[in-house]
């Protein structure tokens, strides 16, 4: 009995000791930037989301969240930014058929990863192509 709540202990450790080695390299902010959140109209802390809903950006936080939080259960987490939107079209479905990530999880990262290559640094909406690298 000890050595199967030892074992299982041991197995709920991989993930948070995975993400521990990458941050040595780089931030989880690099990895993963967080979303912004718009300020009240007017104040200088309002970022222009554009047509970003409300619903839309709550998505996206919780994509950011299980890209966090799930994909690291099996390699370490890709720099967002890394890919394209085009690639990430195609990395995305694979990732979710492998991981057997159900599909509203997987909309919730695809959500994540389009409005984190929307952005630019500053946190406001890009009007760049999408497929452009960033």
């Amino acid at each position: 009995m000890k050595r199967l709540v030892r074992d299982k202990f041991l197995r709920s450790l991989l993930p948070a000791l995975a993400l521990l080695s990458i941050i040595g390299c780089a931030t989880l902010e690099q990895l993963a930037p967080p979303l912004p959140s718009p300020g009240p109209p007017g104040s200088p802390d309002a970022i222009s989301l554009g047509s970003i809903s409300d619903a839309s950006l709550q998505q996206a936080k919780r994509g950011r969240r299980i890209y966090i939080t799930e994909c690291i259960k099996c390699h370490s987490p890709e720099p967002v930014t890394r890919y394209s939107q085009v690639e990430w079209n195609e990395i995305l479905p694979r990732m979710a058929e492998e991981s057997k990530l159900p599909p509203e999880q997987m909309a919730d990262i695809a959500a994540y990863i389009r409005l984190t290559l929307l952005l630019d640094k500053s946190g406001a909406v890009r009007t760049a192509n999408l497929s452009e690298r960033r």
